[in-house]
């Protein structure tokens, strides 16, 4: 995992919870690079909460998450459109 891309979410994780001790540190620092993977490797990315309404909307009226990814993410664009939430 040493030279995959960290994913962003989990550099962010980082940053915020090294930052939380006091210290300022470069987003491209080592100590968060290495805190970053054990982040993405451990714990999962958080969920969109516009997604999950989006999903629990349509399987109110019975409609599964089974059509493609790129459906879903026309169809959760097109949500945070509607609720001013543009992406």
């Amino acid at each position: 995992m040493e030279n995959d891309a960290i994913p962003y979410w989990a550099l962010n994780e980082a940053h915020k919870r090294l930052s939380a001790e006091g210290r300022w540190f470069e987003p491209t620092n080592h100590s968060i690079k290495v805190l970053a993977r054990m982040i993405a490797k451990h714990e999962k990315p958080p969920v969109d909460p516009d997604e999950e309404a989006l999903e629990r909307i349509l399987n109110t009226v019975g409609v599964r998450r089974a059509y493609g990814r790129e459906e879903w993410y026309e169809a959760l664009a097109q949500y945070k459109k509607e609720i001013g939430r543009d992406c």
